[in-house]
């Protein structure tokens, strides 16, 4: 049965309908006694009643049905009004009148836009079908306007679908005719033509959509006339955008550098037409063009390595749109500070892109809208790369954790990725004030907080953090905690088959091994690579048919320490004996792994011509394509050791500047102690070489980039790195500069557990203290 208060409500609007035909419907439904929400559920059954009020009312007032439609629908919820509208159009099967005509189609619309937001975009194209096949003998001019409508809805949406080829033929009918004179077709005009460019770009048929913009271009576009003149500046900036897209792919093909250059000259041109000619506009719709237009010109000054101008870019849209209150063009301001931030770090103005951020945070911050706020956090990131490359580790860590407070609650995947790479930097942070039992243990905590986060891939910060919590587990306490960690992680996976799960799993079976390694328990961890090499082999994932390969380099890393090594030597000869081990990508890790291990091996016999030719090997891979950069760090060090034993100081000098040529800036800790020593080896090369001066420059830059790490990752470098810089200044006669070195590092390493680093200061002391016995 109808609910009472319904049935009142359709009795009364029957009688209004029956006693004043040409009512309108604000009467017949009166704002206070439209139907609720509450009441929807009942409306929309079908019940006779109401569908006999609403088509009442529909046919005796048809001038007014397309209001009562919209009226009625704004009550009811996204699936109830899909229901309505259907169920309406089914009792419009033979409209009497042109306007019942044009509320059937209005109807059909109404339900098209409903279907599409509802994610049901077949039943939404049908709908769009329905008003294209309806029969109308003459059509009105509404009518034909709804017609063209329909086509360009229908297009946009085969567009948002990839049905590109049907929604060009669309697009190309509503582009057909010559340009309107009517204000609303010049307007349908416009978005077929955007949106037809749109397509374009998708088809990667740049010809024929700047050949489309060039036609446009040249038409008439007279100052007085907006949609002609937006209608220009959509033509100008797809224009642009179209060489612009030539310019990137030319780019990376590294073929045709003068096409390369004629192209971006030509689209900073046409940008720059588009931007002087609509820099002062008040219309909406050309101020996101020339929002987006100077985007891109940021982006091709960026490809012609001219990072100030497109500084400059960014600086005008932030200054044209900042206080412009459009969410669009807020986002556009939003990823406009993001890009100047990355790009000012990127060019080495660390405080500009420090203050930059400062400035987005300080007037952005409030926004609320996603993008704005992932841009934000990506800025944060910049900043905190900033302050770390200016050797503010506390300023750096206090960024890390505004970041982490700023997505405390997010749930979303990028949220996932931007929590754990900001909570790994901030253990890298804390090694490096010297902090390690806390970063150790925060590692801990991220790896138990994220382990499972992660269903359907793996992320590779966790596997950094594996690989640190095994190679920092030192002392009981720890190698407990560590042990603990990999035991319950390892319940959890046992039985979880699905590929990415599996693939963790090995992972953290792999650690515990190491862990045993690392903790002293060599003879177990022998032996549990040993049956990674038995059991994994055959196993038919990339990871499984990997662990034999890792087991074999650790092995062999084992019996160098047990100065067996020959022995060890066999191991890694019989790695590489295997053509899988250097012919799989999918390897790459292990093979640089027993690569650089076999390196060393030549390097503790000082068999130095040997030790050159696997790292030449692994640093040729990486350089191809670029994968492991602690690897190549460490091998380019290597090699520069090797080659000051051999004599060659002038190929150390110039490796080590092609290192730092392409490997700033770097982050992470094991980058960071592996560039300290690319550094200290040229250091010593330039000292080969009778170039003090280059060498003392070298130990100062060291000093300076590193001395805030000097706790953790890089103190054995730093404390060698002292010494020798003091002995460097006693050469060059400056002995007060040379006892004040001596000094600080005898102050800042005299309580260093470590035996090396002791071994230093010995020698710091000795020096500035002589005893009173020698002559």
């Amino acid at each position: 049965m109808p609910h009472p208060c319904l049935k009142k409500l359709f009795a009364a609007a029957l009688c209004l309908v029956i006693s004043a035909p040409g009512v309108a419907l604000a009467s017949l439904v009166p704002d206070d006694t439209v139907i609720q929400p509450k009441m929807a559920p009942q409306f929309t059954t079908g019940h006779p009643l109401n569908e006999a009020a609403i088509m009442a009312f529909a046919r005796q007032h048809p001038e007014s049905c397309q209001a009562m439609l919209r009226q009625i629908s704004d009550q009811l919820p996204p699936d109830n009004q899909i229901f309505f509208y259907t169920s309406f159009i089914q009792k419009l099967v033979h409209p009497a009148n042109e306007d019942l005509v044009l509320c059937k189609l209005r109807a059909l619309t109404f339900l098209a836009s409903r279907q599409a937001q509802s994610g049901a975009p077949e039943a939404a194209l049908a709908s769009y079908d329905a008003i294209l096949k309806t029969a109308i003998p003459e059509k009105s001019l509404a009518e034909e306007r709804i017609v063209q409508a329909t086509r360009l809805r229908k297009a946009s949406l085969l567009t948002q679908t990839g049905q590109m080829e049907q929604a060009q033929r669309l697009f190309s009918q509503l582009l057909d005719a010559p340009f309107p004179q009517d204000p609303v077709e010049k307007t349908l005009w416009v978005e077929a033509f955007e949106g037809q460019m749109r397509v374009f770009l998708a088809q990667n048929n740049a010809p024929a959509g700047s050949a489309a913009c060039d036609r446009v271009i040249a038409a008439p576009h007279p100052a007085e006339d907006d949609t002609a003149q937006e209608r220009y500046a959509i033509a100008l900036y797809y224009k642009a955008v179209f060489l612009a897209r030539q310019v990137a792919l030319l780019h990376r093909a590294h073929t045709d550098a003068p096409a390369e250059q004629a192209a971006s000259t030509q689209a900073l041109t046409t940008l720059d037409t588009l931007l002087t000619t609509f820099l002062h506009t008040q219309d909406l719709a050309i101020q996101h063009t020339l929002a987006f237009a100077l985007g891109t010109k940021a982006s091709l000054l960026v490809l012609e390595k001219k990072p100030d101008q497109a500084v400059a870019a960014l600086d005008t849209l932030i200054t044209i749109f900042a206080a412009n209150p459009d969410l669009a063009l807020q986002n556009t301001v939003a990823d406009a500070y993001g890009r100047k931030t990355s790009l000012l770090r990127n060019a080495g103005k660390y405080q500009d892109a420090i203050k930059t951020f400062s400035v987005f945070d300080r007037t952005m911050g409030q926004n609320t809208q996603p993008f704005v706020q992932q841009t934000r956090l990506a800025a944060v990131d910049a900043a905190a790369w900033s302050e770390h490359a200016l050797g503010h580790t506390q300023r750096t860590l206090d960024l890390l954790n505004y970041g982490l407070d700023l997505m405390a609650h997010g749930e979303a995947p990028e949220d996932r990725e931007r929590q754990v790479s900001f909570a790994y930097e901030k253990t890298e942070n804390l090694r490096e004030l010297g902090r390690n039992t806390e970063a150790f243990y925060q590692k801990i905590d991220l790896l138990r907080t994220f382990y499972n986060r992660f269903p359907t891939r793996i992320n590779v910060t966790l596997l950094w953090t594996l690989k640190d919590i095994y190679e920092t587990a030192s002392g009981t306490d720890n190698c407990n905690a560590a042990q603990a960690l990999f035991d319950d992680l390892l319940a959890q996976g046992e039985q979880d088959t699905a590929p990415t799960r599996h693939t963790l799993f090995l992972q953290t079976l792999y650690a515990r091994a190491s862990l045993s390694y690392f903790c002293n328990r060599k003879a177990d961890a022998f032996q549990q690579f040993g049956s990674f090499i038995t059991t994994f082999r055959a196993q038919p994932d990339q990871f499984s048919q990997i662990l034999p390969y890792l087991a074999l380099h650790r092995q062999g890393v084992i019996l160098a320490h047990q100065n067996r090594n020959d022995a060890a030597m066999a191991v890694y000869d019989q790695a590489l004996a295997d053509p899988a081990l250097l012919g799989t990508p999918e390897f790459r890790v292990a093979a640089n792994r027993i690569l650089l291990a076999r390196s060393f091996l030549y390097s503790k016999e000082k068999q130095w011509e040997n030790v050159i030719p696997p790292l030449d090997l692994l640093m040729e891979r990486e350089a191809q394509k670029p994968f492991a950069r602690s690897d190549y760090l460490l091998a380019a060090s290597n090699k520069m050791d090797a080659l000051n034993h051999l004599h060659r100081p002038q190929d150390s000098v110039a490796l080590g500047q092609e290192v730092l040529r392409q490997m700033q800036p770097v982050r992470f800790s094991p980058d960071l102690r592996y560039l300290a020593s690319v550094l200290d080896n040229m250091a010593d090369a330039q000292q080969a070489l009778k170039q003090p001066e280059q060498a003392l420059a070298t130990y100062d830059t060291l000093i300076t980039r590193f001395w805030p790490m000097h706790a953790s990752p890089v103190p054995r470098t730093m404390a060698r790195v002292l010494y020798r810089k003091a002995r460097l200044l006693q050469t060059l006669g400056k002995p007060a500069a040379a006892s004040a070195t001596l000094d600080r590092l005898i102050q800042t390493f005299q309580y260093s557990p470590q035996p090396q680093i002791q071994a230093w200061v010995i020698k710091a002391w000795d020096e500035t203290h002589p005893h009173p016995f020698l002559p």
